[in-house]
Formats: C-alpha cells, structure tokens, sequence
C-alpha cells in the first residue's frame, strides 16, 4: 500500500498551490502508517490493524481499478474543482 502512494507521489514532484499534503487512508499496517508521515504534511488512518496481511481483506469487494478509469475520474475531478474554487497562490517559502 505505501508503495503505492510513494511511487505516485512525491513531493517534490509537482507545486501545491495549498502547501500541505493530507493523505487520508481508510486501513494500514502502523509501519507503512510511519513511512507514509514522511512523505505528507498529515495521514489519518481508520484502522492499523497489528495483524496486516493484505488490504483486500478489509474490503467485501476489492475489484481493481484500471488505470483508464482512475485517469478519467481525476480529470473529472479536476474539471469540478476548477469550476467551483479558485486555488489561492502559493506560499512563498
């Protein structure tokens, strides 16, 4: 899971006009839970189970997502987000 997130993101990747990084995650084994501190400004986490064998067994239905679907859904995404917020400017640093 947190190879996951690392591999998509980082932050010195892209500019965020917002200047923090929150990632939210609905389950996580605590030691992915502390790399994943490293990378975001914040990380909420429902559940960190000790005994963590693999995400799917926290899902009833854990059907994968193809990487078309995902691009599709961002881009929707991003096209409501421009059309109802204005992103204030970035922080200087």
């Amino acid at each position: 899971m947190g190879e996951r997130f690392s591999v998509g993101f980082h932050p010195g990747a892209f500019v965020n006009p917002y200047g923090h990084v929150h990632l939210a995650v609905p389950v996580a084994p605590p030691d992915t839970l502390e790399a994943l501190r490293a990378e975001a400004d914040e990380v909420v986490c429902l559940s960190a189970p000790l005994h963590f064998d693999a995400v799917g067994c926290f899902y009833e239905d854990f059907a994968q997502t193809t990487d078309d679907e995902v691009v599709r859904l961002l881009t929707l995404a991003r096209g409501r987000a421009a059309a109802t917020t204005s992103v204030p400017p970035a922080r200087a640093t």
